[in-house]
């Protein structure tokens, strides 16, 4: 409508986040080498022991923001690059792709998973057995 202002249509406004320029980097604004960069997501995805990750939830790790110093474009080119974005090396053991519902999701080739040994305690109670409950005699009463 004419003569309505910004602040009637917040819709507009939604969704317009930015991280700075100084985000936290050993020099800051400057970005880290594409190696650097990937040790930085290869250690994340480690600690969270996946393969595949969403592209926000791995932008989301303040480490990798810090080592791209804020710029995503900077993140997917490190990673091998997608659409418009080109690889900065080539070949790698990460790819960025497109899934459906999810959006960017970075897929770490290389991911093995973790076996780890669970210690489980025997009770020594027979599992499947139903414990039959005490009958009364009809030869006694109350």
């Amino acid at each position: 409508m004419p003569g309505s202002s910004q602040s009637s249509h917040p819709h507009e406004l939604a969704g317009k986040f930015l991280h700075t320029r100084t985000a936290p980097t050993s020099h800051h604004s400057e970005r880290k080498s594409p190696q650097a960069v990937v040790e930085v997501v290869t250690q994340a995805m480690d600690e969270w022991r996946i393969g595949e990750v969403s592209m926000n939830e791995l932008w989301g790790n303040i480490n990798v923001v810090g080592a791209c110093a804020g710029s995503k474009r900077y993140l997917v080119g490190c990673l091998g690059g997608y659409g418009d974005v080109d690889p900065i090396e080539a070949g790698g053991e990460f790819e960025v792709k497109k899934q459906e519902g999810r959006g960017l999701v970075v897929v770490w080739k290389g991911f093995k998973g973790r076996e780890e040994e669970v210690q489980v305690e025997r009770d020594g109670r027979e599992w499947g057995q139903v414990p039959v409950p005490a009958q009364q005699s009809s030869a006694g009463g109350w």
